[in-house]
């Protein structure tokens, strides 16, 4: 809602753009009307608005006398949009007007009905996107209080907006923070607590003031059921959830930038909730001696049972810092360090894996991803997913060597290089070598030769093939390099191993013969 008030001595003109301005928009709502300038500064001694409307000739005091009062006088005016209407094209009235900072200097004759409205929004849209912090005109208003004896504590309360089930929060440009402030504004006038404001449009806060600090404790109550309401309003508007941060109590408003950049810092709690909630800094310990830690369970790592151990490990290291308030960014740097340290021990361990290897071209979960994360729920996800999938990764190349060996065994008399091999069990041929080699301790080609050997001998043994055809037949092909191999792997020549084995065998059978 924008509020507006007009300021026009004619009344029929008055009624004619009171009702023009609230007719056209229902954003637009004109709060007061008044015929004299004098009647409006005393109007805004206690209230404010988002804009003001005024001629510039009235009975007694000129609008631009009530601006410049204002100005002198009223703590928000910066935030407020304020147009001069005027009959005269003087020079000097609109040097005047621009002087004081006025938005619009408008000659009644020129503009129409439907155009001063729109005009109202131009403006105030254009005087939104230029503002300043909003609590700066606040804070000289309290303090012109403080000084008066009224108010003398003060409290900042910061916001921020998460979907149920959402990784990260909500962003500002989602959602319309006007409404949003305005709802927040309701229920902290409904509790006598202070002002809502943005902060740069990207930060969302709000001023709590109590008479005094001895109030304060008595005041939780009204700030617990402040929240409690805007919980609900925020749900149902919004459809999320809102978190808020209540700043240490202090009474000099010098110390309201540090008060608020220590709260927006603990807001970051919020993290470990997934339902909404108030965080008090007041309450938060003020020491840690212990830190929590998440250890990777080396000892048992990928055996029975470590994925479920470390299920539990995580999500109890998760509760200890919520508990003890651990900072996020020194739960996200834990988080970091045990991804890292799993991933050297793959590549230590398990033939050189990565997790480019294991996650492929899928997007797994690294540094950058963890520092993004908002909620500590959907992280710890995360993180259980990464060891569900590297457990399973592991154990299929594990399970798959069986397969490995079965294949080269039935396909020993083809080519198989390397790369086909790594093709058809979908490794990359440097992870392939290192996963091959590691498993059987020896090298993929100097197994595969081992093996078309042994098949050599058998068909030598049977001497129905020639040297030739059984260098074809196990697939080493070039009959030179078969020999050279077979001399190599068994310490004597193909002819050699065949005609020993003969002899063996004619020993073997007069042997026989002589025992029947």
């Amino acid at each position: 809602m924008i509020r507006v008030v007009v300021v026009e001595d004619e009344m029929l003109v008055r009624i004619g753009m009171k009702m023009c301005i609230s007719e056209y928009d229902p954003k637009l709502t004109v709060v007061e009307d008044f015929a004299s300038g004098e009647e409006a500064l005393e109007y805004f001694r206690y209230h404010t608005a988002d804009v003001l409307v005024t001629d510039i000739r009235l009975g007694g005091m000129t609008g631009l006398e009530l601006i410049r009062q204002l100005k002198s006088s009223h703590a928000q005016m910066e935030r407020m949009v304020t147009i001069i209407l005027s009959c005269y094209e003087d020079f000097s009235y609109a040097k005047e007007a621009i002087a004081l900072g006025v938005n619009s200097y408008v000659l009644k004759h020129e503009i129409g009905e439907e155009e001063l409205p729109q005009l109202i929004l131009e403006q105030y849209q254009r005087k939104k996107s230029k503002a300043v912090p909003g609590f700066l005109g606040y804070m000289e208003e309290a303090q012109q209080t403080v000084r008066e004896g009224f108010g003398e504590a003060f409290c900042m309360a910061a916001f921020v907006l998460r979907r149920e089930g959402e990784r990260y929060r909500t962003k500002w440009q989602e959602i319309s923070v006007e409404i949003l402030l305005e709802v927040l504004q309701k229920h902290l006038k409904d509790e006598g607590l202070g002002e809502c404001f943005t902060y740069h449009g990207q930060e969302v806060c709000a001023m709590l003031r109590f008479a005094r600090k001895e109030e304060l404790s008595g005041s939780r109550e009204r700030i617990q059921r402040f929240f409690g309401e805007a919980v609900s309003s925020v749900t149902n508007y919004f459809n999320r959830n809102l978190y808020m941060a209540v700043s240490r109590p202090y009474d000099d408003l010098k110390e309201t930038k540090a008060v608020y950049q220590e709260t927006l810092e603990w807001l970051d709690q919020s993290f470990y909730y997934e339902k909404p909630f108030c965080l008090w800094v007041e309450d938060i310990p003020k020491s840690r001696d212990s830190q929590p830690e998440l250890r990777l369970l080396r000892e048992e790592i990928f055996r029975e049972g470590w994925y479920q151990n470390m299920c539990h490990e995580t999500g109890l290291f998760l509760q200890r810092c919520c508990s003890a308030s651990v900072p996020v960014k020194e739960v996200k740097f834990k988080i970091i360090k045990l991804l890292s340290e799993l991933e050297l021990y793959l590549e230590q361990n398990c033939g050189g894996l990565t997790y480019g290897d294991i996650f492929g071209e899928a997007n797994y979960l690294d540094y950058r991803q963890v520092e993004e994360f908002d909620s500590a729920q959907q992280l710890q996800e995360a993180l259980l997913e990464v060891y569900r999938v590297t457990v399973l990764d592991v154990e299929s190349r594990s399970d798959s060597f069986l397969g490995i060996e079965q294949y080269i065994r039935e396909n020993y008399a083809r080519q198989i290089t390397l790369a086909d091999m790594a093709q058809q069990f979908h490794m990359n041929p440097v992870y392939f070598c290192q996963y091959f080699k590691k498993k059987k301790g020896i090298p993929y080609v100097q197994y595969l030769n081992q093996i078309r050997i042994e098949e050599a001998k058998k068909l030598l043994q049977l001497g129905e093939l020639s040297i030739d055809q059984i260098a074809e037949k196990t697939g080493i092909g070039n009959a030179n390099y078969f020999g050279r191999l077979f001399k190599k792997l068994t310490g004597m020549t193909a002819g050699e191993y065949r005609k020993r084995n003969a002899d063996l065998n004619h020993a073997k059978n007069l042997n026989n013969m002589k025992k029947s």
